[in-house]
């Protein structure tokens, strides 16, 4: 269960990162609401993750899958 709170904090993080740009500066209301609300969910889903995984692990996991997808 805590690798499935990874992979959709990982998930979640990419698809964040992605909507930055829709946002166009925070000016765009629907793009910025689900950018926001994706960034919650990714950290809800680390923190409920990090009860049961080292933190190098899961963070180097976290970071590293999300900028390989990423770029």
């Amino acid at each position: 269960m805590p690798y499935i709170l990874l992979s959709v904090a990982i998930a979640a993080e990419i698809a964040a990162t992605s909507l930055l740009k829709e946002t166009d500066g925070f000016s765009r209301l629907g793009p910025t609401a689900a950018c926001c609300a994706a960034y919650f969910v990714c950290y809800l889903c680390m923190a409920k993750a990090l009860r049961h995984i080292n933190l190098g692990v899961a963070y180097a996991t976290w970071c590293g899958a999300g900028i390989v997808v990423t770029a």
